[in-house]
């Protein structure tokens, strides 16, 4: 009745979250999940989220959960407190209370690890919905070179924008089933079935078209990179398929600087937004070309060995940690 909406079971629940949170990894995911039913039963207490958060973030500091424990703890934390992508204020507001109430313990961290999942899931849940009808001449190759970057440390955010039956593929995918939304809405594209993956990539963003279609950079201070995102730099939940096609003309990205003017000049358009379609994935044109791009626009390249990140018989992304004499 009235007493699980008072003051003692919010003290209860406090306290059930402080035990989760100091569970070992071991025994967190049976802990999580019974966590997550004493919610169900008793309902929510708004004001103890940032506990909750701490509960599911904290037994991860030193091991990473395995992939079901992972989405589980992803589905939960979107689905009740929201997505720090696009929710970056209440996420503010609990990371203050956390240090506030633990001062000891690395509560940025923690949420970065959250954060850090999420741009992992986006980038493979991209790739696994497009894996269903994509060019089996073109897709491995794309697939092995933006995991390489995932890999590399070099995807700080991602998001993916679905069409409508590439969203229905997504959550067909979906195995926690309290999980909030994972991915924008895609209006006005070729075909229901076409995506973008949208990645920040130091002061670049990157939006890969699915199917035959081109990738694209732009610079965060761009008219059109900033049209990308919300006021507070996070994500939107819908785009246009108009809107991940338009590029700033003739329009610098850093300040007109001389530097930057020089760089652009190294490109054709001359300009530092860009466009390249995905031409001579078995020669490596375009990766070579990506990695062009990006290297001219960031200040880094990731090192590639071509022979060993593209064989034929095997599509796997380069592994940073080994790296011979011949890169590019």
């Amino acid at each position: 009745g009235d007493l699980l909406s008072g003051g003692f079971m919010r003290v209860v629940w406090r306290n059930a979250c402080a035990l989760a949170a100091d569970t070992s990894a071991g025994d967190a995911p049976a802990r999580l999940r019974a966590l997550v039913r004493a919610a169900g039963a008793i309902g929510e207490f708004p004001a103890e989220h940032p506990y909750f958060a701490r509960a599911m973030l904290k037994p991860w500091l030193n091991q990473s959960p395995r992939v079901a424990d992972k989405r589980f703890i992803m589905g939960e934390m979107v689905g009740r407190l929201g997505d720090p992508r696009l929710n970056r204020t209440a996420w503010l507001g609990i990371r203050r209370e956390l240090e506030t109430a633990f001062p000891s313990e690395p509560t940025g961290e923690m949420i970065e690890h959250l954060r850090f999942w999420l741009v992992e899931n986006a980038v493979h849940q991209f790739l696994d919905v497009v894996d269903h009808d994509a060019d089996p001449e073109q897709w491995p190759y794309r697939k092995a070179f933006w995991l390489s970057y995932l890999k590399a440390g070099h995807v700080k955010d991602a998001w993916v924008v679905f069409g409508p039956a590439a969203a229905d593929r997504a959550r067909d995918l979906t195995e926690s089933k309290s999980s909030g939304q994972l991915y924008a809405d895609l209006s006005g594209g070729y075909e229901p079935s076409q995506s973008v993956l949208l990645m920040r990539i130091d002061n670049l963003i990157v939006g890969d078209w699915s199917h035959t279609g081109q990738c694209r950079f732009w610079t965060v201070d761009s008219t059109a990179g900033q049209k990308l995102t919300n006021d507070d730099g996070s994500w939107r939940d819908r785009y246009s398929a108009t809107q991940l096609r338009t590029l700033d003309v003739h329009q610098p990205a850093i300040k007109a600087k001389a530097e930057a003017r020089a760089r652009a000049d190294r490109f054709r358009a001359r300009r530092p937004d860009h466009e390249e379609a995905h031409s001579g994935a078995k020669s490596f044109t375009w990766q070579r070309t990506f990695n062009e791009v990006i290297g001219e626009l960031t200040d880094f390249r990731v090192q590639f060995e071509y022979d060993s990140l593209y064989p034929h018989e095997r599509n796997t992304a380069w592994d940073p940690i080994r790296r011979s004499a011949r890169t590019l």
